[in-house]
């Protein structure tokens, strides 16, 4: 099943009708940018309810292809909807003046996701609530074998924080949990649907006026302070009051270590005062804090190893993401390159094309991809997938010279020429893509003597670019080319003598490598 495309949105009130649920439980999902804890929320949240429906709209980053994997894995069970009207979000002049049935306002946009739900309790789940699964299992069950009639159960979650290079988890006294009579499991009625907050209509909230209120307790950790941005994208900048008030939320102040002891001494903490349901979760039932690190933080730690040469390292970061994650398109991309590093092109070359299955829209990972093949002699193979990165990027400089140099490999000089040409026009600096068509020239016998002197000292200046970062077979190559052009270049002569004296137990270490292996 494919993702619904909603260009006209329209509510069935009707839906709304008790009469028309069936017993049962529908988690509500408004996305918008999410990808940092969104698979991490579904999949502690996937067996706790009946069906999951998941409206997305304007999403910059990877949500899309997540919430399109997940479907794919549980539908029917879970229903997802790209929402295409724009969405004006909470904290934004749009949303104070649209009248709330305008397909533009964040209210009509909520109560489109509740209008597509099919069972009589629903419960939002946003896309930074990573759920407890033991709590939740208990609530699924106890709900299941009994039904609320006209009811809401209000819940929590505590608010989470990490400092740099600490692993543990962190709350913040000052602003201890989320969730104060906003979240809630409740029974769907026309009476009972999203409005304009009567207090604050900047913010969207269910109408529950006329339901019995009941507090459950804490069920999920509220990762927002986990994020990138703490969760501010999310929000408009229209109000001068609430942007001070959000922006104090972000302060790292009063911060304490998230350990047992602390959960017990603060057990009887309750968010709101509302009478306990007879299935309470107080502070000190947490449990230890699992699931939620942020997958974009472990892609930036493999980053980080995979530049410092740290490969094992950086290759378990992403499995690691693969655990939480199995078709996460940047994970496997990352793979693919730390996996070439490691020597092994053939294992890099299938994490790629498993990354380009899920994303082929991405340059970026053709172009490696094309890269990878270039330098294991596929030219057929390297020249289309440059083809492909270019028809998504057809700005880039790098692109066009290394489709050029992959011609030159072949004998296609004047398509090879052209490329470098192009690649000059879009980047008149471009001192490697100068070269490589000094070099075609001078292949096809068109450089004057002068170019010829003028364009071995550039291979050679190239050649010690590629030996400072230890790439010496490239090095190596531009020597060559600086003597074939001057043979009678000292210099060129003499960085050739260090590369080879480098390059050559570097090669017989590899060769051991592959016999051992």
């Amino acid at each position: 099943m494919t993702i619904i495309q909603v260009k006209h949105p329209v509510i069935n009130q009707s839906s709304f009708e008790p009469e028309t649920r069936q017993d049962g439980i529908s988690g509500v999902m408004l996305i918008h940018n999410e990808a940092e804890f969104l698979a991490q929320v579904i999949d502690t949240w996937i067996d706790a309810v009946d069906e999951l429906v998941i409206v997305f709209n304007n999403c910059t980053d990877n949500s899309p292809q997540i919430i399109e994997e997940y479907e794919k894995k549980f539908y029917p069970k879970i229903r997802a909807f790209h929402y295409l009207p724009r969405v004006y979000s909470p904290n934004t002049k749009e949303q104070l003046e649209l009248d709330i049935n305008n397909i533009n306002s964040f209210t009509f946009y909520s109560n489109f996701n509740l209008s597509q739900t099919r069972y009589k309790i629903c419960v939002e789940v946003n896309g930074d609530h990573v759920g407890i699964p033991e709590h939740l299992k208990n609530i699924y069950q106890f709900l299941k074998t009994n039904p609320l009639q006209n009811t809401a159960l209000f819940f929590s979650g505590l608010n989470l924080w990490r400092q740099p290079d600490d692993r543990q988890y962190y709350i913040s006294l000052k602003d201890i949990a989320l969730g104060d009579g906003d979240l809630a499991y409740w029974t769907v009625s026309p009476n009972h649907i999203f409005v304009k907050n009567p207090n604050n209509p900047l913010f969207t909230i269910v109408r529950w006026q006329g339901l019995q209120s009941y507090y459950l307790g804490f069920i999920f950790w509220h990762t927002r302070f986990l994020k990138k941005d703490h969760g501010q994208g999310n929000y408009g900048t229209y109000s001068e009051k609430i942007n001070p008030f959000l922006e104090s939320k972000i302060r790292e102040e009063n911060l304490v270590p998230l350990s047992p002891q602390l959960k017990q001494k603060n057990k009887e903490f309750q968010n709101i005062s509302l009478q306990r349901f007879p299935l309470y979760f107080d502070l000190g039932s947490l449990p230890e804090v699992v699931g939620v690190y942020s997958v974009i933080q472990i892609l930036q730690q493999a980053v980080q190893h995979c530049q410092a040469n740290r490969f094992t390292q950086a290759e378990e970061a992403c499995r690691q993401v693969l655990d939480i994650h199995p078709e996460h398109p940047e994970a496997l991309y990352r793979l693919g390159i730390v996996t070439e590093q490691m020597g092994n092109p053939q294992k890099a070359e299938e994490f790629l094309n498993r990354a380009l299955q899920i994303q082929p829209s991405s340059a970026t990972i053709w172009f490696s991809l094309a890269n990878l093949q270039q330098s294991q002699g596929q030219f057929t193979a390297a020249v289309n997938a440059y083809r492909q990165a270019l028809k998504l990027r057809p700005d880039s400089a790098p692109i066009y010279n290394n489709l050029g140099y992959t011609l030159d490999q072949q004998g296609e000089w004047d398509e090879a020429i052209a490329c470098y040409e192009k690649a000059l026009e879009l980047k008149p600096q471009f001192t490697e893509a100068d070269v490589n068509l000094g070099n075609a020239l001078h292949a096809q016998g068109k450089l004057s003597p002068e170019q010829q002197v003028e364009y071995a000292m550039l291979n050679c200046q190239l050649g010690k670019r590629r030996s400072q970062v230890g790439d010496w077979l490239t090095a190596i190559a531009y020597y060559l080319q600086a003597i074939l052009l001057q043979p009678d270049l000292v210099e060129a002569h003499h960085y050739l003598h260090l590369a080879l004296q480098q390059s050559i137990p570097t090669e017989l270490e590899a060769s051991r490598s592959a016999i051992a292996a």
